[in-house]
C-alpha cells in the first residue's frame, strides 16, 4: 500500500510540474558588427570602422560602440532604448535622437540616413 501511495505521489509531482518555456527572444537581440558603409553604390569602410558594433539586449536597451576616424580610432559609446515598431523595423533612441533600423534577415541589420542629399547605408551582421 505504501508503495502505491509513493508511486501516485511521484506521478502527481511529475504531472503537476510544468516545463518552463524559454522566453522568446526578438531576432534583433545580439551583438551586431559593422560590415559596410555605402553611399552612391560605393563602399566606404576602413579597419577602424570595422571595429564598430551594436550590442542589443533583450531588456530593450542597447549600446553602440563606434571608433572615431579623426582621433586614431578612439572608442565612443552611446546607450539607449529600442522598441520594435513592426516585424522588421526597430526604433533606437539615445541622447534625444531616434533612428530606425531594419532587420533585413536574421543576420543582417541596416540603418540609413541622408547626408548631403545622398543616402548612406550602414550594414551590420551578427
Amino acid at each position: 500500500m505504501k508503495t502505491k501511495i509513493l508511486m501516485v505521489a511521484i506521478a502527481l509531482i511529475f504531472i503537476s510540474c510544468s516545463s518552463s518555456k524559454e522566453e522568446s527572444t526578438d531576432p534583433v537581440v545580439g551583438i551586431w558588427k559593422l560590415n559596410s558603409i555605402t553611399m552612391l553604390g560605393q563602399e566606404f569602410i576602413n579597419n577602424c570602422k570595422l571595429k564598430d558594433n551594436i550590442e542589443i539586449r533583450s531588456n530593450k536597451t542597447f549600446t553602440i560602440t563606434s571608433h572615431n576616424l579623426d582621433d586614431n580610432c578612439a572608442i565612443e559609446t552611446a546607450s539607449g532604448n529600442w522598441v520594435s515598431v513592426s516585424n522588421d523595423k526597430y526604433n533606437f533612441s539615445a541622447a534625444g535622437d531616434t533612428q530606425t533600423f531594419t532587420l533585413v534577415s536574421d543576420n543582417m541589420l541596416t540603418f540609413s540616413f541622408v547626408q548631403n542629399s545622398n543616402t548612406v547605408v550602414y550594414t551590420y551582421i551578427k
